[in-house]
């Protein structure tokens, strides 16, 4: 294996204090650039235009992150349907947890988390990212256990995260 490659993140949080602290979390944590928007929509703008290893994305705004998530996986976004993708809510039902499957999500967020959990959440997906080589050298294959942490403590679809699971892995 070659030496590890930047990787590039994009984080959208509408909550201002939440998306500074992440956003931070994230810039601590790796070598590569992170990009920080409050919207679905500043997202999408950014994302057709630029290309990003690892997303983290809200579900506070659902219709629309998940429709994001849809044309990113479609490959209608700027060449990311590849990117390593976590995402954060308030819950998350059986249901949900399905869809985010289906879309290749790696990792739920459950708010409020823990900083713990975030670093372990981005410090994860960031090496499995940057553990790839440069587009066209190779796909993703086999790193869907690099992107959790040995502390998962439960599947998204088995409650809605208020029975003390604050973060799981999807996929």
């Amino acid at each position: 294996m070659g030496a590890l490659r930047a990787t590039r993140m994009l984080l959208v949080e509408p909550h201002a204090v939440l998306r500074g602290v992440v956003a931070g979390v994230a810039r601590e944590l790796q070598r590569g650039d992170v990009q920080a928007v409050a919207s679905v929509a500043s997202a999408e703008r950014v994302m057709r235009a630029e290309r990003f290893d690892v997303v983290v994305l809200s579900l506070d705004d659902a219709p629309d992150a998940i429709g994001l998530l849809e044309r990113l996986r479609a490959g209608a976004l700027r060449g990311a349907d590849d990117a390593l993708v976590a995402v954060s809510a308030a819950s998350c039902d059986a249901a949900t947890a399905a869809r985010l499957r289906g879309l290749g999500v790696r990792r739920v967020l459950l708010k409020p988390f823990k900083v713990r959990t975030v670093v372990e959440t981005i410090a994860g997906l960031c090496a499995a990212a940057a553990a790839v080589p440069a587009a066209g050298e190779s796909g993703r294959d086999g790193d869907a256990a690099a992107a959790g942490s040995g502390d998962d403590r439960g599947d998204a679809a088995a409650g809605s995260g208020r029975d003390g699971v604050d973060a799981a892995t999807v996929a």
